[in-house]
């Protein structure tokens, strides 16, 4: 190769030695300490970014990195997850083994699953080698690798794993997103890159052009590609007399001359790839361009290539930088790019039935009544929904738009758009469709089919009294058919579950399912079934919930686990509810073993089986679920578990600081958050020495409790903490109402040893009767509630100590202590312990008053210990779950609490930490 045909990409960085240099720094300490990093980079088009990130990818090569680069495009932007799934196979040795990455397929439709897997699989190759991978382009990147970038720095900043990411602009919080607050952030580089130095420019022009003369590059603003075209320009035509003065035509403003120089077929080439948008194989453009041989096309981009115009890889046909593809695209007029883009629309489907990679190019230059474009996009959200829901919804809402409001795809296009926006949890613009085609729909059975699907998104927006409103309207008009009336019946009694009484609720629920199954109504038949399931669950019945539930399953499938669960859970059914969890898991694909509803039934089971540091992990990484997915459904219980943990060790601020914290994230209503909050509050102020405002707080709700269309006065735990804060404050009523509905919860779950029990506790402590107290330990001792049980013996305890059987009231407390320690609820512990000193009495053993470290190998729990050892023996996350049989998840949430509490930043320090351990 001669010295003018070095190309540019090589030459280009002459003036970016400083980012280079700060780039391959970052690689160092990453290799070095195992800590995971990130590079972005960004600067205007032409600037050099994918030369930069070229170079650096090469070099992290050569320091023994496994490299992967992608590349996102502007026409691929639905495409889900392609540029960081090319980036896991791309090179001569990709990152993923070609077994792993095939096992990736089956999660497409899933983007928590593939983030969750590939997550576990750069890990495990992290072990080996340290490892790079590049976006380029990253302003076009579809939602799921944006998804996928926003998690897995964080999951994975404890592996030497670096994220490479070149962009146009990095769009504000982008950065930040990709460097998570926390204990172990990952190491960052972020380098903007600005014009080129004049010095520089004419060192690039020098190395392009040898000893020939120079011509001005003052008007190429420091852009190095500008500079390139002009090099190029300048080489080709020296030695030609018809060449004009100042810029050549071949600089990309000239586009447009220099195309009128150029071969017909080369041209027609150009045009196609600048509407394909990617690289294009030599064989799709052959079938594009009317049949053409393979030859000819593969002549054709030849001849791009040494035009400066086009890239060859293979029979991969690509032009050489966008902003010519860009200036290429803007020269053809409206007529040829529709008329293109609907050929390459029509080959993607026909051949490899790729309907989103076809719905962009159906997208362009369609007009309102075009019923392929509608079609095609109707099929893409549906096929986007499971990986990238804001993509579908925003396909469906594009779809519904095309449709000829006078034509008949427009109500077809329409109810597929509102049940594709119930689906992806966007009720309002579902809503929006809804009540536009109602305005126009007359047919009374049609608009009762529309007002169901209405009645459904308004269920996911908690407007309950609005369904009954709607379907009432709807039931009203004449000329229904049966089949109509019992589906609008069976939506309204949606309503009826917070506007009427249990009674009138279940009562039409049930009507509604009756007439659902005489009609095989399947829609009609769920919606009754879910009524009578909340319905049951507000009375408390949770045998009929349990049986509701399960019913939904049948039906709806893995959808309603986590609620047979949490039913399972109230009925003391605690070893049927762990046989159903690792059911469900087991019916994932391999390497997942979570979603947020299923982690939600996992902190529960471990809450109330007193498990209380796995509750606290099972929380924390609920909620770090729920930010990675901008989804906070469940974080107001997890926020309530976190602050009941740290209550049940003493510490108060702590569990008001997490209540507020978390509690504020919830999407529920602002009834179900304050209810909680108050909940909470009271019972951190019993403990805390503030009956008065614990009673205060307890008033208001136990006086509308069993008006409540709210769970909680039907959960047992709640009704000792209003018994305690009533007979703290003299408050007889408040302590023999609370008592009162402990009866009808047991009443209601006859047999259940948790709801038994606590009403005999919780009436023996209203009239101070020791014997109830002991029958409600010995019904909860067969209980599976450890600290139901605890309390229950604490109470008795306490009872004796005040008929003066001071030996059998030691025995009671100590064997309460025993449990709550064992718990780690010291905070208990140490009121009982109180109460025997106050009566004179020594207790067995004094409880343990250390707190624990805050730093430091003493600061781990026992669950983190077992990790860290895994960890710095080598393990994997998914390896380590399994041995330990708890999730990835949990791992990770541990991992994160270890590297914070021993000040490390990677698996590497915690395996030496491990070594150097006294």
């Amino acid at each position: 190769m001669t010295r003018s045909e070095v190309p540019i990409a090589a030459t280009v960085l002459r003036g970016r030695e400083q980012e280079l240099s700060r780039a391959l720094g970052l690689l160092r300490r990453v290799s070095r300490s195992g800590r995971g990093g990130v590079l972005a980079l960004d600067g205007e088009p032409g600037i050099g970014k994918t030369s930069l990130l070229r170079a650096i990818a090469e070099q992290a090569g050569r320091m023994g990195y496994a490299v992967g680069t992608g590349k996102a495009d502007e026409i691929g932007q639905i495409a889900a997850g392609g540029p960081l799934l090319v980036a896991l196979r791309s090179g001569q040795g990709p990152i993923l083994a070609e077994k792993d990455f095939a096992g990736l397929a089956t999660l497409h439709t899933q983007q928590l699953w593939l983030v969750d897997r590939i997550a576990g699989l750069l890990e495990e190759r992290a072990l080996d080698s340290p490892v790079l991978i590049g976006i380029d382009d990253f302003q076009w990147a579809d939602e799921l690798t944006r998804f996928a970038l926003r998690v897995l720095p964080g999951r994975l900043t404890g592996s030497p794993v670096v994220w490479l990411v070149a962009s146009r602009s990095l769009p504000e919080g982008l950065v930040r997103q990709l460097t998570p607050a926390g204990p172990q952030p990952p190491d960052v580089e972020h380098l903007s890159l600005g014009p080129l130095s004049p010095a520089a420019l004419g060192e690039l022009a020098r190395d392009r052009l040898g000893g020939q003369a120079v011509p001005a590059l003052d008007g190429v603003g420091g852009n190095p590609f500008y500079a390139g075209q002009v090099l190029e320009a300048f080489a080709r035509r020296q030695g030609r007399a018809d060449h004009e003065e100042g810029l050549p035509a071949e600089v990309i403003v000239g586009v447009r001359r220099r195309l009128a120089l150029l071969a017909p077929d080369l041209v027609e080439l150009l045009a196609l790839c600048a509407v394909w948008g990617r690289d294009i194989a030599a064989e799709q453009a052959a079938v594009l361009l009317g049949g053409l041989p393979l030859a000819a096309v593969l002549d054709s981009a030849q001849r791009g290539v040494v035009e400066g115009l086009l890239h060859r890889s293979g029979r991969q046909i690509g032009f050489r930088h966008d902003l010519l593809r860009e200036a290429m695209y803007a020269n053809l007029s409206d007529d040829e790019r529709l008329s293109l883009h609907r050929a390459c629309g029509r080959l993607l489907l026909d051949r490899d039935d790729d309907v989103l990679a076809a719905a962009p190019h159906f997208q362009a230059g369609a007009v309102i009544g075009d019923d392929e474009a509608v079609d095609v996009l109707t099929r893409a959200a549906a096929r986007a929904a499971g990986s990238m829901p804001e993509v579908a919804a925003d396909l469906a809402r594009q779809s519904f738009a095309l449709a000829d409001p006078d034509g008949g795809s427009w109500l077809r296009a329409g109810e597929a758009a509102g049940e594709l926006l119930i689906s992806v949890h966007r009720g309002r613009a579902a809503l929006d469709i809804i009540d536009q085609l109602l305005r126009q729909v007359g047919d009374p059975d049609t608009r009762a089919r529309l007002q169901v699907v209405g009645a459904r998104a308004l269920w996911s927006m908690n407007r309950l009294a609005e369904i009954g409103r709607r379907m009432d309207s709807a039931l009203a008009v004449t000329g229904l058919s049966a089949q109509a009336r019992t589906s609008l019946s069976a939506a309204k009694t949606l309503a009826l579950v917070r506007i009427c009484t249990a009674e009138d609720a279940t009562a039409a629920a049930e009507q509604a399912l009756t007439e659902a199954r005489q009609t095989n109504d399947a829609l009609a038949e769920q919606l009754a079934l879910l009524t009578l399931g909340v319905v049951a669950k507000q009375e408390g019945r949770h045998e009929t919930a349990l049986s509701r539930t399960r019913s939904l399953r049948a039906m709806a499938g893995s959808a309603y686990y986590a609620e047979e669960i949490r039913c399972l859970q109230l009925l003391d059914r605690y070893d049927e509810a762990a046989g159903l969890l690792a059911r469900a898991t087991a019916d994932f694909p391999d390497g997942v073993d979570a979603t947020p509803d299923l982690l939600h039934a996992r902190m529960w089971q471990d809450v109330n089986l007193g498990r209380l540091a796995e509750a606290e992990t099972q929380a924390e990484t609920l909620i770090r679920l729920a930010d990675e997915l901008g989804e906070h459904v469940s974080t107001l219980d997890a926020g309530s578990v976190l602050s009941f943990t740290a209550l049940m060790r003493g510490d108060f601020a702590l569990a008001r600081v997490r209540l507020e914290l978390n509690s504020a994230r919830d999407a529920d209503d602002a009834a179900i958050r304050a209810t909680a909050l108050q909940l909470m509050h009271g019972w951190i102020s019993l403990l805390a020495d503030d009956a008065g405002h614990s009673a205060a707080l307890y008033r208001p709700l136990l006086a509308t409790a069993r008006a409540s269309r709210e769970y909680w006065p039907w959960v047992p735990l709640w009704m000792r903490p209003f018994v305690q804060a009533g007979l703290a404050t003299g408050d007889h009523a408040l302590a023999s109402a609370a008592a009162d509905l402990a009866e009808t919860g047991a009443e209601r779950n006859p047999g259940v040893p948790s709801f038994a029990g606590l009403a005999l506790q919780s009436r023996g402590l209203v009239e101070g009767d020791p014997d109830r107290l002991d029958q409600a330990v010995t019904v909860l001792r067969e209980g599976p509630r450890p600290l139901l049980f605890a309390s229950a013996l604490g109470d008795h305890g306490i009872a004796l100590l005040a008929e003066g059987e001071a030996d059998a009231a030691v025995e009671r407390i100590d064997a309460a202590r025993d449990i709550y320690e064992r718990a780690g609820a010291t905070l208990p512990s140490l009121l009982l312990e109180a109460r025997l000193r106050q009566a004179g009495l020594r207790p067995v053993r004094a409880t343990q008053r250390t707190p624990r470290a805050q730093s430091g190998w003493d600061a781990l729990t026992e669950a983190e210990l077992k990790v860290a050892e895994l960890v710095g023996a080598g393990h994997s996350n998914r390896s380590a779950a399994a041995e330990l049989g708890v999730s990835v998840h949990t791992i990770g949430t541990h991992l994160r609490s270890v590297f914070g509490k021993l000040d490390l930043r990677s698996r590497v320090q915690l395996a030496n930490a491990l070594h150097q351990r006294p």
